[in-house]
């Protein structure tokens, strides 16, 4: 009877202790720009800076892809909405029907020409309320992927 007295206690405490680290990894972060450049760093240079409206930015770079992190309406708390966004001097070179192609058979990430006949590739995140440290690694790790993809699929276009 005592042995199953101490089991079911060292059960009851580790059933505890495993909630408190998953609750401990499920913490809520907003938009924090030093914990987004914390999370680029991980994968290459990184450096903040402010953009055009004095808002943060990060520019980035992994390997030879370069990108940068936008952040919008931030406040003490962080900031809600994050962009990441790449873009290439493709000078015409990319046609809209394969942006179109593009944007047609992928779930992240969105292509674009810019007035410049330049290509372009973004994706957003919204952060309103907060989310956890798990998630922002995973929107992360689409990011990467979006960017290689794209990099990739320009290649396959016959471009760049």
């Amino acid at each position: 009877m005592v042995k199953r007295s101490v089991l079911l206690v060292q059960l009851v405490l580790l059933v505890v202790f495993v909630s408190f680290s998953s609750a401990a990894q499920d913490q809520y972060v907003g938009g924090q720009p030093q914990l987004i450049l914390d999370l680029a760093r991980e994968h290459g240079t990184a450096r903040l800076t402010t953009d055009e409206y004095g808002d943060p930015m990060v520019v980035a770079e992994m390997g030879n892809l370069k990108y940068r992190i936008l952040f919008y309406e931030c406040g003490f708390a962080g900031c809600e909405h994050i962009q990441f966004t790449a873009g290439w001097l493709t000078q015409g070179r990319l046609s809209l029907a394969s942006v179109n192609k593009w944007n047609q058979t992928k779930r992240f990430g969105t292509a674009s020409i810019d007035p410049e006949n330049d290509a372009q590739v973004d994706l957003t995140a919204n952060l309103e309320g907060g989310v956890t440290e798990r998630n922002l690694r995973s929107t992360f790790e689409y990011w990467i992927s979006v960017l290689r993809d794209f990099q990739r699929f320009m290649r396959d276009e016959g471009c760049c």
